[in-house]
């Protein structure tokens, strides 16, 4: 459950604020018939099963619900630029600062995704969108992030029927058109 402040227009949002839940199938342990591993934040799951006497057989994990709370960020910006193009910033972070006594190395305590992309129109409610995303992960495992950059593309298609818009109009290709039109 999420409880922030959220503001918004038609193009753009921000909204943070406190979560907190259950990490539902969270790993506690594995158990093996060469011995048990309780997987710590400074040991990765392979290095534990690693030390134990081969052969190994019957891999069992055992897993709990767990309590997790902490802030959150989303936001998103949106400015027109020429002829309908569109310049899009996506922004989506958690952080998870308490109740670290009970994890393990799978734990996650901080996520950030960072999107830029631009909107291509193809049509007037279908658009191509090229871009690069920025990821940024910490599990418990060691002290290092998980950091990549990466190009990313998709298609866009949305449309409105429902408030009186005609399918063919909403399917048809206007590039630079008035955005009051949609």
């Amino acid at each position: 459950m999420r409880g922030g402040i959220r503001l918004e227009n038609a193009k753009s949002h921000f909204e943070a604020g406190f979560e907190g839940g259950w990490e539902r199938g969270a790993l506690n342990e594995i158990v093996t018939s060469a011995g048990t591993c309780f997987p710590m934040p400074k040991e990765s799951p392979e290095y534990c099963l690693s030390q134990q006497t081969p052969p190994i057989a019957n891999i069992d994990q055992v897993r709990e619900t767990r309590d997790r709370r902490g802030f959150y960020i989303d936001w998103a910006w949106t400015t027109a630029l020429m002829h309908g193009w569109k310049y899009i910033v996506q922004n989506q972070a958690e952080w998870f600062p308490f109740d670290a006594s009970g994890d393990n190395s799978s734990d996650t305590r901080y996520r950030y995704d960072l999107t830029n992309k631009f909107s291509i129109p193809l049509l007037k409610s279908l658009s191509f969108q090229p871009g690069v995303e920025y990821f940024r992960y910490r599990n418990e495992f060691g002290t290092t992030y998980l950091a990549r950059w990466s190009p990313s593309a998709s298609l866009s298609w949305s449309f409105d029927v429902y408030s009186g818009g005609k399918l063919g109009k909403e399917l048809s290709y206007k590039p630079g058109g008035d955005d009051s039109e949609k």
